[in-house]
């Protein structure tokens, strides 16, 4: 435990000197206005701040139906997080397209923190992509969707909480163990239900889904590369069915925004059809209760394929 503090610290050290920031808190401490990177990452932030006074808690990124790892700030967002953010919690591993420009900009109060750093990460399937996928490659950044990887993220986050806000370190602890309570709950459900899953071949439509077939002990059939949100061209369309049929996939896994036009033909092919909250849609009013309800509804679209498929 220790020693992985301070990895943590020395990481948060690196994190200082690339924004020339110096520690947030002194003898006479403001309120803290720490910005989370997006919805996900926001709502474990939520989980352990919850109770710590003289602290506020923003999410960066609105809703967004493509993907993540192509969002780029804007000239508003850099000022905002200028003039307004002390801390900012990043995915970091690439989740972010932004977090260089972010760090470059970074005035001498900020603090980056990236919630993934140390963590192993699932490293994505080889698989032929255009210049534009280029992202597909390596490590899978998209560990918040695995409920074993969010409790390695929580404890990174406490950590990093307590590093550069000794004031509430004791709070943070106490957080992050309720925190790990109820994940570990929402394991256990996860394992009463994985029996009926496992070792179904699982086709996937979206990079993030490596995560989510691996907790419920899926076999990955197939893997279409594709960005979220977006649909195909015809001729793209009917190579994507001939390669899903080939490869016997019995469930797709998709994002929950893909085009109903896409969900349609998958399903008139005769696919069953699991569509996936990524939780890059949900908003900063839904709190941490919109990550345990993206969650169960993740659970039951799931079931719902099997048993489709039965």
């Amino acid at each position: 435990m220790k020693k992985r503090i301070l990895i943590l610290f020395l990481t948060l050290i690196v994190a200082f000197s690339c924004s020339g920031c110096a520690p947030l808190m002194d003898a006479d401490p403001e309120t803290l206005s720490i910005y989370a990177s997006f919805y996900p990452i926001y709502a474990l932030t939520e989980m352990l701040v919850e109770g710590a006074p003289d602290l506020t808690l923003h999410c960066l990124v609105q809703p967004q139906d493509g993907c993540l790892r192509s969002y780029s700030l804007s000239d508003w967002d850099l000022y905002m997080l200028s003039y307004g953010a002390d801390a900012i919690v990043l995915g970091g591993s690439g989740l972010e397209s932004f977090s260089d420009a972010l760090r470059q900009s970074a005035e001498q109060t900020h603090v980056v923190v990236e919630a993934l750093a140390g963590l192993n990460l699932a490293a994505n399937p080889e698989i032929e992509h255009d210049e534009t996928l280029s992202h597909w490659e390596g490590d899978n950044p998209y560990l918040y969707l695995s409920v074993d990887g969010t409790m390695k993220i929580l404890d990174n986050l406490a950590d990093a909480l307590s590093v550069m806000d000794p004031r509430y370190a004791e709070k943070y602890e106490a957080n992050l163990t309720a925190a790990l309570a109820e994940m570990e709950n929402l394991n256990a459900e996860i394992e009463a239900v994985r029996p009926l899953i496992r070792g179904k071949k699982a086709a996937m439509l979206n990079e993030s889904m490596l995560y989510i077939a691996t907790d419920y002990e899926m076999e990955i059939a197939a893997v279409v590369p594709r960005e979220s949100g977006t649909s195909f061209a015809q001729s793209e369309l009917e190579s994507c069915i001939e390669q899903l049929k080939s490869s016997n996939a019995e469930i797709i896994l998709i994002e929950k925004q893909a085009p109903q036009s896409l969900i349609s033909a998958l399903k008139n092919a005769g696919f069953k059809v699991a569509q996936i909250d990524t939780m890059s849609t949900r908003r900063e009013s839904e709190g941490i209760d919109g990550f345990f309800e993206a969650q169960h509804e993740n659970m039951q679209a799931i079931l719902n394929a099997c048993k489709q498929e039965d």
